[in-house]
C-alpha cells in the first residue's frame, strides 16, 4: 500500500480485521494519526511479513516532537523491514520474537550522501540523540535470528554513545538466536569493525556474516582499497564465539 492515510486508530483496526488471511503487508509513505499521536498498530493473526517504509514527509499534519509508534500485535509475524529517516523519533512495540529484521535508517534523502564522514560531522548532542534511538530500536527486536543493518544505523549508534552500545547488545536474549548478519553499503570503517567484532565474539550461534561494500570502494583509489583489505583481515582475525562462521565480502 502506497501513500494512504488514516486519521482514526479505530479505522486501522477495522482494516486489519477485514483481512483475516493477510500474510504480507508492504506500506510506503503511510500515516495513522489520532489526537496528535502517530500510532501505527498492526493487529493481525495471519500476518507473516511486514514492511514499513517512510520515504518522504508525513501526509498528515507534521509534528517533529511527536513519537511515531509502530506497534506490531502479530503473533505469527516472522520478518520485519523498517526504513525511515533519523530525524523523527520512532518507538517500536513488538509483541513476539521475530525471525528476521532489517533496519534501513538514513540521515539524508540522497543515498549517496550517506557516509561515515557525514555522521562524524554532526553536532555531539545530535549524535547522542540519534544513537539512543538506534539502541532503543535494537532493544525492541531481541532474540532475532537474521539481522540486516544499514551504514546509517551503525554510524549513528556507535559514534554517539561510546561503548555503551555493548551493554545494550549484551542484555539476556539479545544475541541468543542470531545466525545471520548482513551489512549493506559498508565502507570498512571503524564503527562497522567494532560492531561486527562484537557480534563475532558474543553471538554463539552465528553462522554467516555478509558485507556488501559501497560502489565507491571499488574505485581505483589505493588507500581506499587498502582500507577495505585491512578491514577484512582484522575481521577474519577476531576470535569467534560460534564454532562455525562463514564471512563473505562483495
Amino acid at each position: 500500500m502506497y501513500g494512504f492515510s488514516i486519521s482514526n486508530l479505530e479505522l486501522s483496526k477495522r482494516f486489519f480485521s477485514s483481512c483475516p488471511v493477510l500474510e504480507t503487508l508492504n506500506t510506503i509513505g503511510s500515516d495513522v494519526q489520532t489526537d496528535n499521536h502517530r500510532n501505527f498498530t498492526v493487529d493481525s493473526l495471519s500476518l507473516e511479513k511486514f514492511s514499513y517504509t517512510r520515504s518522504h514527509k508525513h501526509l498528515l499534519p507534521e509534528n517533529d516532537n511527536v513519537t511515531n509508534i509502530i506497534k506490531l500485535c502479530a503473533p505469527n509475524l516472522e520478518d520485519f523491514f523498517c526504513s525511515f529517516f533519523l530525524t523523527p523519533d520512532y518507538s517500536l512495540e513488538i509483541s513476539s520474537p521475530l525471525s528476521g529484521v532489517s533496519f534501513q535508517v538514513r540521515l539524508n534523502a540522497q543515498k549517496q550522501d550517506e557516509s561515515a564522514e557525514t555522521y562524524e560531522n554532526l553536532p555531539s548532542k545530535e549524535k547522542a540523540v540519534y544513537a539512543k534511538r538506534m539502541l532503543k530500536y535494537l532493544g525492541a527486536v531481541s532474540m532475532v535470528r537474521d539481522m540486516g543493518l544499514s551504514p546509517g544505523f551503525l554510524e549513528s549508534t556507535l559514534t554517539g554513545v561510546g561503548d555503551d552500545w555493548e551493554t545494550g547488545l549484551s542484555l539476556p536474549g539479545m544475541l541468543s538466536h542470531l545466525k545471520y548478519v548482513e551489512m549493506e553499503e559498508a565502507e570498512g570503517c571503524d564503527a562497522e569493525l567494532k560492531l561486527l567484532s562484537f557480534l563475532l565474539r558474543n553471538a554463539k550461534v552465528l553462522e554467516k556474516v555478509v558485507n556488501f561494500f559501497r560502489s565507491t570502494v571499488d574505485l581505483p583509489d589505493k588507500s581506499r582499497v587498502r582500507q577495505v583489505e585491512q578491514f577484512k583481515d582484522k575481521l577474519r582475525a577476531v576470535p569467534t564465539a560460534s564454532l562455525s562462521i562463514k564471512m563473505l565480502f562483495y
